[in-house]
């Protein structure tokens, strides 16, 4: 809800003052407890909103469990922006961070900070633990923030300072485990094993005491008790949350298909509403389509998956449509996926942690992508008039700001007749990628046939271009990083040992990859043409981590092979580099400069293979640039 009456304006100008010069983030009362209203006072000095002619805060109340937002309109006050909201009975911490438009000011990922307290003026039992929980799982989506080991060991230790009772919380002490053991490995071994003793002498143990000993076990890297301890709670508890986990586990290390089909379908029987059955499920889907066979992935879900999810629907439709592969059969599961959609959609509640907009725009983004499919199979299959009509609820569910949706929908419009229409749409999807080739070429065509010939043509490219370069520049520069690149050693697929330093003057790019990882796969063909390009004057390091199977060496050797790439491949054996890097998600690319420090942080793959190049492209040049 969206609040700023003028009462309070009259209460937050009385407690800040009109002119006050103050800290970028401060709020009255000093020690606020649960119930109360807050006040904020917000100086965007220095930060990517200090031109800001309009300011919201999102103020993210972390109780127990999922955060709430509350959404306020801030007041200009002087150099200052001022607005209240009220905590709930239950909160603990509170988290704000403030947007302008598309951008926003989360203190560099960090996030600025409330803390709740009790009449003692101590925080509020569960509020340092609370914190430390957000920054080891950076929260809940689209509230984000950086993962940080030392900022939730710190927390959790002043919770066990304020209230030493919490020590006997379990689940919050096999939370604390976590950054103990990635920032004190010894030490912390030593308290786990005797906190681990002490439940040993229990001769009855509960479910919960079973997952801490099986939890401790495993930071400790004792397998054999880890696993005794874990067929114990199974045997208690074989429909419980642990045992699920564990069937999904060897359904999704499984690599043999028929042996995996074997697998999820028991597990489809003995848990039918199990979190992560349809991610197995499009396991076996991605299989199938990755060697060819459609019919197949086609045949599967029809027999063996109930009341497929919209997302696998469409996944498969897709990769259909895009390979003009049974093309009605594709159709009729993006259309089933549509339906599916629009009906769930009809009655979704808005969870607590969205604003309206973030909500709004959730739905709205997973129904274009849909009706994209759906929209451009119907363009396959000739039924253009059609397919302009579902491309431009599609595009227009995105505002127009998704390249892959407006791209298609700028075909079937020049299909259709509307070539006006079809241009207009085109050059502002130039001006706004002007890297990708095959949009490039499709304008072309498109240009001659509005204009009737080329001229002109050329020169609004290179504006087009040089416009988005120093956009895009602009943004990287706020996005430089300057942190130490930890040092490194590891072994090429020759055996070769390779050190970091060896590259002392160089630029230097860390891309990390799996073979089982899709996205990274997807996006070495424009790996290949970045590397291409720059020869011997950037060194690229193409850095395996977080291999499944105990074959991997074998693996990533025959997958370089097969493929062809001339990448220069480490193996991470012991996952110690990925995690020295904080690395948290794969594909994740990391550019460091002449002196050893890393510059740019890039993670995902957006499918577009001219960007992806691009983007290195801009990197690598502010690096040469820089003196």
């Amino acid at each position: 809800m969206k609040t700023c009456g003028i009462l309070q304006l009259l209460i937050i100008t009385f407690l800040f003052g009109c002119n006050q010069e103050t800290e970028k983030f401060t709020f009255q009362p000093d020690n606020p407890q649960p119930g109360e209203q807050i006040h904020i006072s917000y100086n965007p000095s220095g930060t990517k909103l200090s031109d800001a002619n309009e300011i919201t805060l999102l103020a993210y109340s972390f109780p127990e469990k999922m955060p709430i937002v509350e959404e306020v309109i801030m007041q200009k006050r002087g150099a200052n922006w001022i607005g209240s909201f009220t905590t709930t009975d239950t909160t603990l911490t509170v988290f704000p961070i403030f947007i302008s438009g598309e951008r926003k000011d989360d203190n560099d990922g960090n996030g600025y900070l409330i803390t709740l307290f009790t009449d003692e003026k101590t925080p509020v039992k569960g509020a340092m633990a609370r914190q430390a929980k957000v920054r080891l799982n950076g929260g809940a989506y689209p509230f984000r923030l950086q993962r940080s080991f030392e900022k939730a060991f710190y927390y959790y230790q002043k919770e066990f300072e304020f209230y030493p009772e919490q020590k006997q919380n379990w689940e919050m002490v096999k939370l604390y485990w976590w950054p103990f053991v990635e920032l004190h490995k010894d030490s912390a071994s030593v308290i786990i094993q005797s906190q681990l003793d002490e439940l040993l002498q229990k001769e009855e143990k509960t479910i919960e005491e079973l997952g801490v000993l099986i939890s401790g076990y495993a930071y400790l890297n004792q397998e054999e008790l880890k696993e005794k301890y874990l067929k114990e709670l199974i045997n208690k508890e074989p429909k419980g949350y642990v045992a699920e986990y564990q069937r999904f586990l060897e359904c999704y290390l499984e690599t043999a298909i028929i042996k995996k089909r074997e697998l999820i379908l028991a597990f489809q029987n003995d848990f039918q509403n199990g979190t992560q059955l349809m991610y197995l499920h499009d396991q076996i889907i991605a299989n199938y389509t990755g060697k060819g066979q459609y019919g197949e992935a086609l045949a599967y879900l029809n027999c063996c998956i109930n009341n497929p999810s919209p997302y696998i629907l469409n996944s498969l439709a897709r990769k259909m449509i895009e390979n003009e592969i049974m093309l009605d059969s594709a159709i009729k599961l993006a259309q089933e996926a549509m339906i599916k959609t629009r009906l769930k959609q009809d009655s979704a509640k808005k969870p607590n942690h969205y604003t309206q907009k973030q909500w709004k725009e959730e739905k709205n983004h997973t129904l274009a992508d849909i009706l994209d499919t759906y929209g451009f199979g119907l363009f396959k299959t000739g039924e253009i008039e059609e397919s302009v009509v579902v491309l431009q609820e599609a595009t227009d569910l995105y505002a127009h700001k998704n390249n892959r949706i407006t791209k298609h929908y700028c075909h079937a419009l020049y299909q259709s007749g509307e070539i006006e229409k079809a241009f207009i749409e085109l050059e502002a999807l130039v001006r706004a990628d002007p890297v990708n080739q095959e949009v490039r070429d499709f304008f072309k065509e498109v240009y001659i046939n509005y204009k009737g010939s080329e001229d002109g043509l050329e020169s609004f490219f290179a504006m087009a271009k040089k416009a988005y370069r120093i956009q895009q520049q602009e943004e990287l520069k706020e996005q430089m990083l300057d942190l130490p690149a930890p040092a490194f050693t590891l072994y090429d697929l020759d055996s070769n040992a390779i050190s970091l330093s060896d590259f002392k003057g160089k630029i230097v790019v860390l891309d990390f990859w799996a073979t089982w990882c899709e996205p990274c796969v997807e996006s070495f063909p424009a790996m290949q043409r970045s590397v291409d390009k720059y020869n011997d004057k950037v060194k690229y390091l193409f850095i395996d981590t977080w291999e499944k199977e105990d074959d991997a060496d074998r693996k990533v050797k025959d997958f370089i092979e097969e493929t062809k790439y001339t990448f220069h491949v480490l193996r991470d054996v012991k996952n110690s580099v990925v995690k020295d890097y904080k690395v948290f998600s794969i594909p994740t690319k990391l550019i460091i400069d002449q002196e050893g420090n890393i510059r740019f942080r890039s993670e995902g793959y957006g499918g577009d293979d001219d960007k992806l190049i691009e983007e290195l492209d801009l990197m690598i040049d502010l690096l040469q640039q820089m003196p």
